[in-house]
């Protein structure tokens, strides 16, 4: 299995981000980075991940809004997602 995409913003630091990407790497994970909600949306809809991990506060949309918007695609919905947030 590979997990495919992991979006991140500044709630959950740069360099957690860097880091949660870089162990899932070193466990043979691939793993695609998204800056924003929407770019997420278009990388979901182009490579359709095994898993999706997101950042709770994105740009654009939230971490919630957009699995709901996964939810509500028929190809999408199936893949497991889990939302993640930290604080400072």
């Amino acid at each position: 299995m590979s997990l495919k995409i992991r979006s991140r913003s500044e709630s959950f630091s740069r360099s957690k981000g860097l880091a949660l990407g870089a162990a899932l790497k070193a466990d043979g994970y691939d793993v695609l980075m998204a800056s924003s909600g929407e770019q997420g949306l278009r990388i979901l809809a182009a490579r359709r991940p095994d898993a999706i991990v997101v950042d709770g506060v994105l740009p654009e949309i939230d971490g919630a809004t957009l699995i709901r918007r996964v939810r509500l695609d028929a190809a999408l919905r199936g893949i497991p997602c889990l939302l993640l947030t930290a604080s400072h």
